[in-house]
């Protein structure tokens, strides 16, 4: 029971010597531990890129409201994004009042430009942009505030 392990077991699995016809019938080739090695770190290279990124649009969709916007339940009683941010933003942005998405376009547009996010804030102050991000902001929070101010059945009886 506790002896060597099964050789069935291990057959055909990628640790094959060079030269030894695999169960598959196919030879291992030289070099592809090398290879494989070589594909598992420009796989994490990428997924730190794609956990930067979904952070980054995380970020965004908190900073506009997205959440507010979300189908997810999770991410409305969160007040941030819980899902996954690379299918809300585009599902929900378009709901965004068109000023908010038009302050969020100019920062875009201003970053890739290589203007700093301070120059173009206060650039952007005082806009009809900036005022529909400011009413857009505000309107989020009051309507949180009402609800959270509701009285509890607790308190009701």
């Amino acid at each position: 029971l506790f002896g060597a392990p099964f050789p069935s077991l291990f057959e055909g699995r990628e640790t094959a010597k060079p030269g030894r016809v695999t169960r598959r019938g196919t030879r291992p080739r030289a070099g592809r531990a090398t290879n494989e090695a070589s594909k598992v770190m420009t796989k994490i290279d990428e997924s730190a890129a794609d956990t930067e990124f979904d952070r980054t649009m995380r970020g965004w969709g908190n900073v506009l409201k997205l959440w507010r916007l979300c189908g997810n339940a999770a991410c409305r009683r969160a007040r941030a994004c819980r899902g996954n941010a690379r299918r809300c933003a585009p599902r929900n942005y378009p709901l965004l009042p068109e000023g908010v998405r038009g302050w969020f376009e100019t920062l875009i547009v201003a970053k890739e430009a290589g203007v700093s996010f301070e120059e173009v804030r206060d650039r952007l102050e005082g806009t009809e942009e900036d005022e529909a991000f400011r009413e857009w902001s505000a309107a989020v929070t009051a309507s949180v505030m009402g609800y959270s101010s509701l009285p509890s059945k607790r308190t009701m009886n």
